[in-house]
């Protein structure tokens, strides 16, 4: 980070002599970054002079000509600047109310526009980025995409997704084909068609492939329906893929409450990926024609009607985007320990809750010990459960004291009505043992 006598000089390069990039020797492509910014300082979004100064600053970090800069505060808050290039043009539009902005790079010729991006974002420290990055013009092989807030069909170009694992390590998904994409109410959604097979990712974020899907689905589901005395009621919240709710139909479920804020990701799920709901089901749950009812509405204020009401279910799963440390992210009230007390209120006597935890790895396994913590905290018996072949791993929380777990959910797998896949009784004694760092957080 630079600042002050540290920053590097501008180029002085006059514009009146500077070679117009589309007529250099790159031709006529461009590189576009479009981002979203959130969880921001709202004074640093209100802050015309600091937000012209990093413009200027991560402009010449860029390599790029600025020619002009202009910029305007609104009342009674809010931040428009436009920096004009000579290789073209970057801009933001700040909400300091929402701590968040947008930010867009487009440059053409000799400069290096990712840099721009991230000397802007080094410079707004926000705590969960959207990023789009593709390029433009003739020749250009990375996909142009359609308006992100409107659902759009098979752009049939490829493009990538930059899915951020940890501090300063990224994934690259390279998308074969864009087959939708949507920015709903609450997050960016592509489907595509992957390496993987066609695949879901929310916010930049994979949460479902055809390769992986099964297997990940069956340890979300599983572990609770192996732990838990009774499986005849079913509460899931999040899961917009469906196939969770299809388990637990196969299994014996007599009722399967799906609850998700997002309808529309449900429906691109149910239209655009070959596992879960089709169109068809998705109509009969808003229907409640069936077994599952899908019920549109935000997790938290769905668990506060239930126990009003004195309702009670077998099996709760919780199936979320990760919990995001340090953020206000708005998954994140669903995984403290005053939500999971409302969870275990919610549950029959000997019922089971499971929710996905985070990541063995030992670098990236802040959130699950965090979770083991609350979980044993709040439950009378919690017990972890990770199957090897994919990334995540889950804790079920019981209402009721178990002595041996690993034991009864080895005899209840030979009752189920339809076995799992990828877990068998040799399995569930390796994958319901916690690395040693997570069993050593508490």
């Amino acid at each position: 980070m630079f600042n002050g006598s540290d920053a590097p000089q501008h180029r002085t390069d006059s514009p009146a002599n500077t070679k117009n990039p589309l007529s250099q020797a790159q031709g006529f492509v461009g590189q576009h970054i479009i981002a979203e910014l959130y969880g921001v300082d709202p004074a640093l979004l209100d802050d015309e002079a600091f937000i012209t100064e990093a413009f200027k600053t991560s402009i010449s970090m860029g390599g790029a000509v600025l020619c002009d800069i202009s910029s305007k505060r609104f009342s009674p808050s809010g931040v428009t600047l436009l920096a004009l290039l000579a290789e073209s043009h970057a801009s933001c539009h700040t909400y300091p109310e929402q701590g968040s902005m947008f930010v867009d790079v487009f440059t053409c010729g000799d400069c290096n526009p990712r840099a721009i991006y991230e000397h802007i974002v080094e410079r707004f420290k926000p705590t969960q980025v959207t990023l789009k990055e593709f390029g433009r013009g003739k020749n250009s092989d990375a996909a142009v995409l359609s308006d992100v807030h409107s659902r759009s069909e098979s752009t049939s170009a490829p493009m990538a997704i930059r899915e951020t694992l940890g501090e300063g390590v990224d994934r690259i998904w390279q998308i074969e084909e864009v087959i939708s994409e949507a920015q709903t109410d609450y997050q960016n959604i592509v489907i595509g068609r992957t390496a993987h097979g066609i695949g879901l990712f929310c916010n930049n974020e994979r949460q479902s492939t055809e390769l992986s899907q099964r297997i990940y689905h069956e340890g979300q589901f599983y572990p609770a329906a192996l732990l838990a005395d009774s499986l005849e009621r079913v509460l899931v919240i999040g899961s917009s893929e469906g196939v969770v709710s299809e388990m637990a139909v196969a299994n014996g479920a007599e009722e399967v409450v799906h609850v998700d804020i997002d309808l529309d990701c449900v429906r691109l799920c149910a239209s655009h990926l070959p596992y879960g709901y089709s169109d068809e089901d998705v109509t009969a749950a808003l229907q409640g024609d069936g077994v599952v009812k899908l019920i549109v509405q935000d997790g938290f204020s769905y668990v506060q009607r239930c126990l009003e009401n004195g309702e009670k279910f077998d099996i709760i799963v919780m199936d979320l985007p990760d919990e995001q440390s340090g953020s206000d992210a708005q998954q994140n009230r669903l995984y403290d320990g005053a939500f999971l007390g409302m969870l275990s209120d919610l549950l029959t006597q000997g019922g089971a809750f499971i929710t996905q935890a985070g990541n063995c790895s030992y670098w990236r396994n802040e959130s699950l010990k965090h979770a083991w913590k609350r979980m044993n905290g709040v439950f009378e018996t919690a017990v972890f459960y990770e199957l090897d072949e994919q990334d995540w791993a889950w804790i079920v929380g019981l209402k009721s004291k178990c002595a041996d777990p690993c034991a009864k959910m080895k005899a209840k797998l030979r009752s189920l009505p339809h076995a799992p896949i990828f877990i068998d009784s040799l399995a569930i004694e390796r994958c319901t043992v916690p690395p040693i760092s997570i069993r050593q957080s508490i």
